[in-house]
């Protein structure tokens, strides 16, 4: 999420993330991993009210490469020490866990693309 006034960018943990909402599983995430973004497959609430809030403007420019630099850099190892932490009560399949890392760091690698979409890769 970005703030729209303060232009700060925030992470959050949701569902609509993965385009398949709540009954993400093994399967469907190795299947959508490669999948193009694409703001269609987005809920259009969350989506229209996400391109409202973002607008390219230049001092957003140093924030969202520091953000684009951090997301690259993320590895497999940092993924999996955070997804490790899950709690066994979610009732998360260690294969499940596995897809989930792969697929997190596919989109992370691709964030350029997403970028595109929304119109911010001029001062990336």
């Amino acid at each position: 999420m970005i703030d729209s006034k303060t232009k700060q960018l925030f992470m959050l943990d949701h569902t609509h993330l993965f385009n398949l909402g709540t009954i993400w599983n093994e399967t469907e995430l190795y299947r959508t991993k490669d999948d193009l973004f694409d703001l269609k497959k987005l809920h259009p609430y969350n989506c229209a009210h996400l391109v409202e809030a973002i607008s390219y403007r230049s001092s957003f420019d140093c924030q969202l490469q520091f953000f684009v630099k951090k997301v690259k850099n993320i590895s497999v190892d940092d993924l999996k020490k955070i997804i490790d932490e899950i709690p066994d009560d979610w009732d998360i399949s260690d294969g499940e866990k596995r897809a989930l890392i792969i697929y997190i760091y596919e989109r992370f690698q691709r964030i350029d693309q997403a970028l595109d979409l929304l119109n911010l890769k001029e001062g990336v």
